[in-house]
């Protein structure tokens, strides 16, 4: 070979390395796998909520009316809907929880007169958790929420006493026993301390009725035209659905009454032109409170009791035009409820504890 072509030779398998390389370089490179991927984490459990009525039952436009709103609030907010039963007697207090308990984590209880049933039924469900409104049940896995009505009702008596041009304003209670007794005792003591005349006549039990119901209209209605054929221009009442009753007679006979829990002027304006004010009781905030803690994985047991200081009572948004229009008479109100909140007037929430009160000026 001589030199010409070796040069030749050599080129060529310089150029064919070259186009071999170029070639390996475009091959193709099985990627690596891809790691599997992580799963979701599992979604928790959405929380399942119960409520028992009491047997004034939904539609009260008062205390059953004003817990349920806590619950609609929540299924607003959190898309949790809950499951609510009526209970029309007493005797069905503690069956309805049982069944309740078997498919929800919080129950709820409304009412003094479920206390016996919350406490036997979170004794036989201690892995769930019960609320109770407006009585004590001591077991380790119950929240028990009091208010201190009597505050509120003082106020109530203040506007009464103040407001009536016959000296004469009646009270109307549901069933008699210590919730009731604070209304009851609260209202007396306000309107002692602005009207000793139709104070006295309250405290003496004479313009005082009791329905022995949460529920009977036509009781409500008789027991205030009989306070009013006796004079009575105001009757406040501490009694459920009794009260729309009193609403129905008030406006019939063309006198004022009071409402109690919710603001029910607002829920019942057909009747607002009877209603002067209501004491708000914030049973909503309650179990809107407890549901939404239960939720969030931060309820606790244990029991609470509320009142003006807290601003769980007082009086409602909706005030008739004649009280809107006695700024005098809300000054004075404000002045009181703020000597009740800093604990310069301590109002009774009993009668015993009435017999005792010294009117406050």
């Amino acid at each position: 070979m001589n030199k010409k072509r070796l040069v030749s030779a050599i080129a060529a398998i310089a150029i064919t390395a070259g186009v071999l390389a170029g070639c390996a370089s475009q091959t193709p490179t099985t990627p690596p796998a891809t790691p599997p991927a992580t799963p979701p984490p599992a979604t928790e459990p959405e929380v399942k909520l119960g409520m028992s009525t009491d047997e004034g039952g939904l539609g009260d436009k008062s205390f059953n009316d004003a817990a349920n709103a806590g619950l609609q609030k929540i299924e607003s907010e959190f898309g949790i809907k809950s499951q609510v039963v009526q209970s029309r007697q007493a005797d069905q207090y503690e069956n309805n929880l049982d069944t309740l308990a078997k498919e929800n984590d919080l129950i709820i209880g409304v009412g003094f007169k479920m206390e016996e049933a919350v406490k036997n039924v979170s004794t036989k469900y201690p892995d769930k958790k019960f609320l109770i409104i407006d009585a004590v049940v001591d077991n380790p896995n119950v929240q028990s929420v009091l208010f201190k009505e009597q505050e509120g009702s003082f106020l109530l008596g203040v506007i009464a006493g103040s407001m009536t041009k016959t000296n004469k304003v009646g009270f109307i209670g549901g069933m008699e026993g210590p919730v009731i007794g604070r209304f009851h005792s609260g209202f007396i003591a306000g309107v002692m301390s602005v009207n000793p005349e139709a104070g006295a006549l309250l405290k003496e039990g004479t313009m005082v009725k009791y329905a022995g119901s949460f529920n009977d209209t036509s009781k409500g209605n008789e027991l205030a035209k009989d306070l009013y054929n006796q004079g009575a221009d105001i009757i406040y009442h501490a009694a459920g659905g009794v009260g729309l009753g009193l609403f129905e007679a008030a406006q019939e006979m063309g006198k004022f009454a009071m409402g109690v829990d919710s603001d029910q002027a607002a829920l019942i304006p057909d009747k607002a032109s009877v209603i002067l004010v209501s004491m708000m009781k914030m049973v909503d905030q309650a179990t809107y409170t407890s549901a939404k803690s239960m939720i969030e994985g931060n309820f606790t047991t244990g029991t609470t009791t509320l009142g003006i200081k807290e601003g769980a009572v007082g009086l409602s948004p909706t005030l008739h035009p004649e009280l809107q229009a006695n700024t005098e008479l809300l000054t004075m109100v404000e002045d009181y409820s703020a000597k009740i909140a800093d604990g310069t007037i301590v109002v009774p929430g009993t009668l015993e504890e009435l017999a005792s009160f010294t009117p406050a000026q």
